[in-house]
Parts: structure tokens; sequence; C-alpha cells
């Protein structure tokens, strides 16, 4: 997740009722105040409840994902744990395979070298 996104959502989290305005000259704070006294009577008994609830909501929202950001970055960091016990076996084994190949070279020129001396003790014995 991106903090900086989070970060974001959490500063807009909360609505907020907007006062109205007017860019008309001279009668624009009278529109205005007619608009807020017409809002207050008509809606704002409606809407009010609607911009609570969605505030409660953005709130839980904007925790959850932090919450969620909190879990991700510690199952990276386990991930990121279990990834260097796994490079560190896998260098072991790598070393353990070389080490026995090596061994396995020596142990066949050895064969080859007993296997030769052991022939050559067959022919001294059948010449004989």
């Amino acid at each position: 997740m991106n903090k900086d996104l989070i970060a974001e959502l959490e500063t807009r989290r909360m609505i907020h009722e907007q006062p109205f305005h007017s860019d008309k000259p001279i009668i624009g704070p009278l529109i205005a105040r007619f608009r807020a006294a017409w809002n207050s009577i008509s809606t704002r008994w409606y809407v009010l409840p609607m911009l609570q609830q969605q505030n409660e909501f953005n709130v839980l929202l904007v925790s959850c994902l932090r919450q969620m950001e909190a879990a991700v970055e510690e199952r990276l960091s386990e991930m990121d744990e279990r990834l260097i016990d796994l490079d560190r076996d896998q260098t072991s084994l790598t070393r353990n395979v070389a080490e026995l190949t090596y061994q396995l070279v020596r142990m066949n020129r050895l064969l080859v070298a007993v296997e030769a001396q052991s022939q050559g003790r067959d022919t001294d014995v059948h010449e004989a």
C-alpha cells in the first residue's frame, strides 16, 4: 500500500458542511443567506446524519487500511528473514555438493588406480 495515499485519505476522511456563497455582486450575500436558511429548513436534518455516518465509515476505513498496511509490512519483514535463511541454506547446500563432488572425483581416481594396480598384478600372476 502506498503510505502517501493512505496519509492523503486520512487528511480527507472527515466531510464538513460547506457554507453557501454567491459570486453575484451586491445581492450575493443575500442569496447565500437565503440558501442557508432554506437548507436549514428543508435538508439539513436529513443530510447531517448521513454526513456523520459517512465520516464514521471513513474513519473506520482509514483505520482498517492502516492495520492492513502494518500487517503487510510485518509479513514482508518475515518473508525477508525467511529469504535470508533460505539463501544461507542454499549456500550451505551448494558448498556441501561441491565438497561431495570433489570427494567423488578423488574416489573415482583412487578406484581407477586400484583397478590399474589390480590388473597389473593379475597380469603378473598369469605370466608367472
